[in-house]
């Protein structure tokens, strides 16, 4: 076979498709919605936060514990936990400027941004409007996770 007459061949369509494939799994995330490690830990916040008042429960504590003590979890992701652990009656005046830094943030993602900026206004509990934007992001969520099931089984 002579290789040099082939160099400028084309790829069958199934194979380039593999290699868009290869390269997109590759590339680091970016602002692209948030890989599954993160959903994952993102998720876990805003339910806490759903079922949230005053002051962290046993069980929420252990939750954000966990997710601090987890090293898939991003520093973004750090800071919004902690703070949320942190929490008593309101968002700690130290948290704070952490939580408003990820919301002026351009690279942070739009979950982060969300949870920060109900973090960083969070007075006692949350509002019927921070309730609802909590559920459209946990329903996201588990819509990217179901699709990215069914894309890898």
């Amino acid at each position: 076979m002579n290789t040099a007459g082939n160099a400028g061949a084309r790829l069958s369509v199934p194979v380039a498709v593999a290699v868009v494939c290869i390269l997109v799994s590759t590339v680091p995330p970016g602002n692209a919605p948030l890989h599954a490690a993160g959903r994952q830990a993102i998720s876990s916040i805003a339910k806490v936060l759903l079922d949230f008042t005053h002051v962290p429960s046993v069980s929420q504590k252990a939750t954000l514990q966990g997710i601090l003590d987890d090293g898939a979890t991003t520093a973004a992701e750090r800071v919004l936990a902690q703070a949320l652990l942190n929490v008593e009656h309101v968002a700690s005046p130290l948290d704070k400027p952490k939580l408003e830094a990820l919301v002026r943030d351009h690279s942070s993602p739009p979950a982060v941004k969300t949870l920060a900026t109900i973090l960083s206004s969070f007075t006692h509990t949350l509002t019927e409007v921070d309730k609802r934007k909590l559920r459209r992001l946990v329903r996201q969520i588990c819509k990217r996770n179901e699709s990215a099931r069914r894309l890898n089984p």
